[in-house]
């Protein structure tokens, strides 16, 4: 799975309003919001894929996955999903998981062909601003949650 970071320092209302919330409610907005975020690399990890299909699981199995780390802090990474192994006549038993890094790196014998990094890269610039978006909109869900469940106006 690749790595990018996300470091939103310039959005100091949107970090104390996430601050404030419960730890079981921003983990949810956090965990939602960067679901979305990935979407677009997910979708584009897909299209990269069209040119190098063998049996076409890799291709399916991708997906997101999400890790809580610390309070606050979700890890959500892009990959080939467990579960999608299959038994093919001309291949025998084929997981994505097993040959994912190999088709990206490469290995002693065969360069690699990137499907992967060139995704996350084309969409780095995607990932933040809907990262930003979706986090102040599921922010304002909650505030308005909050509020009613308080008993207090909407």
């Amino acid at each position: 799975m690749s790595i990018i970071g996300m470091d939103l320092r310039g959005e100091k209302a949107m970090i104390r309003a996430l601050k404030d919330l419960d730890g079981s409610i921003n983990r949810r907005v956090i965990k939602g919001a960067s679901r979305k975020a990935m979407k677009p690399v997910v979708k584009s990890a897909r299209e990269n894929l069209r040119k190098h299909k063998r049996t076409g699981q890799l291709r399916k199995a991708m997906g997101t996955k999400q890790v809580k780390i610390a309070t606050g802090v979700v890890w959500t990474g892009v990959g080939p999903r467990s579960g999608f192994k299959i038994d093919t006549e001309r291949f025998g038993p084929v997981n994505p998981v097993n040959y994912a890094h190999l088709l990206e790196y490469g290995n002693q014998r065969h360069s690699g062909k990137p499907w992967l990094r060139p995704a996350l890269d084309n969409n780095r610039g995607r990932i933040q601003s809907i990262l930003v978006h979706e986090l102040k909109v599921n922010i304002a869900k909650e505030a308005v949650k909050a509020r009613q469940k308080a008993g207090g106006p909407r």
